[in-house]
């Protein structure tokens, strides 16, 4: 039922739940979920707060909690959640993985690295915890031990888009980008509705002069969310560099819209610097002209 999205049928049911056994912890989080769901965060957070209070041993109360902080981007809340669930269960690997994901957030990359190698001693053929290593290891500078990371993920399933997102990401590092757009073709092949994969490709048809390819992957990658800034700006600029001034005008001009003061001003850097590296077109000076303004 939660699956197919019928979450008011849902929370109905749970309310007739509660009604007969008021104190029933799995319908408080269950409850809670489909609130978190719909963005109802204060009747989330009140469903996962009343189940840990009545089950404060209970250690799944703190993984829903935990998960809802870390999607909200309360990372300090969600790695607290996540050590009481791991002192509760120190076996369960997602403990581990959330609280390596929540870590990264926090630019905690040597506890992340520990909380993912915990994770590869619980579940060694996990190609999540690979990846998750390898992008812990990416961000470190450490690109050898990435690549290694996501090759291993990779040979325990050839068909887990994300490892080939991270391999692209080495070969971006040390600028092969050739090889890079091979691995985020990959991806894009394995997971074709994935924003973060086609926004990853865009970005490295962009840097190879690729325009026409980098509208495309581009658009596609804003159709799967339209939140993708930096996204935004390498479609508004390969329209530009393709002679396209509507286009390139238009997509500047929602991408700093919705960006935020310190966003805007980092963009506007960064697609300055790009804009004045295009071929040139009639619509290279307008969007100068605008990211000045």
């Amino acid at each position: 039922m939660i699956a197919k999205k019928e979450y008011a049928k849902a929370q109905a049911d749970f309310k007739s739940a509660l009604d007969r056994e008021p104190n029933s912890h799995a319908a408080l989080l269950n409850r809670g979920q489909t609130f978190l769901h719909q963005a109802d965060q204060d009747a989330a957070f009140e469903d996962f707060d009343r189940a840990i209070k009545l089950s404060p041993k209970a250690w799944d109360g703190y993984l829903y909690r935990g998960n809802a902080f870390l999607q909200m981007g309360k990372y300090e809340k969600a790695v607290s959640d996540y050590d009481r669930l791991l002192k509760l269960k120190p076996e369960y690997r997602n403990g581990w993985m959330n609280r390596g994901d929540a870590r990264i957030q926090l630019l905690q990359y040597d506890l992340a690295l520990a909380d993912f190698d915990r994770v590869i001693e619980l579940d060694p053929k996990a190609p999540d915890a690979y990846t998750n290593r390898g992008n812990v290891r990416l961000r470190m500078k450490d690109r050898n031990k990435a690549l290694a990371d996501f090759n291993q993920a990779i040979e325990l399933d050839k068909n887990y888009s994300r490892a080939y997102m991270g391999k692209g990401s080495c070969y971006l590092m040390s600028k092969e980008l050739k090889p890079a757009l091979t691995e985020y073709e990959t991806a894009v092949r394995l997971s074709p509705e994935d924003a973060v994969a086609l926004g990853n490709l865009a970005m490295c048809q962009f840097y190879l002069e690729m325009y026409s390819e980098c509208e495309k992957s581009a658009k596609n990658a804003l159709l799967a969310d339209g939140s993708r800034l930096q996204t935004r700006l390498y479609f508004a600029l390969s329209a530009a560099a393709l002679g396209d001034s509507e286009t390139a005008s238009r997509e500047l001009d929602e991408a700093l819209k919705k960006a935020s003061p310190e966003q805007k001003k980092a963009a506007r850097d960064n697609a300055r610097a790009l804009a004045r590296k295009l071929p040139n077109s009639l619509a290279i000076p307008l969007i100068l002209k605008k990211l000045e303004e």
